[in-house]
């Protein structure tokens, strides 16, 4: 087989379906969310997804919300796990105040944990507190 043949029978890294690929990655659809938390709350929040571990087969994800107090602050939100090979099936670990665990087996289910884990009292409550405490250290330098 020559050189050719062989680029012939690879994937091609373009097109509509590869877009789509992309599209439903769960690190695509997690930075959404991260990018949607930092333009909310300017200045206040910080979102940002960390590759925890990139094994020969398996992919973690870390979501992570930092606010400027302190040290800085970071919470983990949430952390999925997938397969090298195929994104879904994954594992949601959702950092609550009991870890709880879904089994997303779809892009759609993934997405519907997310809204579960972004509509949930314990995220409101989280991004809320930590906005508080950045407007009261914000106050302090007033003083």
């Amino acid at each position: 087989m020559d050189i050719q043949q062989i680029l012939d029978i690879l994937p091609d890294a373009k097109g509509n379906a590869f877009t789509q690929i992309e599209k439903d990655n769960p690190h695509s659809i997690m930075k959404d969310y991260a990018n949607a938390i930092n333009e909310k709350y300017k200045s206040k929040l910080l979102a940002k997804i960390v590759d925890s571990d990139l094994s020969k087969s398996v992919v973690n994800y870390e979501f992570y919300i930092s606010a400027p107090i302190g040290r800085g602050y970071f919470y983990k939100l949430f952390e999925t796990t997938s397969s090298i090979s195929s994104p879904y099936p994954l594992k949601i670990s959702f950092f609550a105040k009991e870890t709880q665990f879904f089994q997303c087996e779809t892009v759609e289910e993934f997405n519907q944990q997310l809204l579960n884990i972004f509509k949930s009292q314990f995220t409101a409550n989280l991004l809320l507190n930590l906005i508080a405490q950045v407007n009261l250290k914000e106050l302090d330098k007033v003083f």
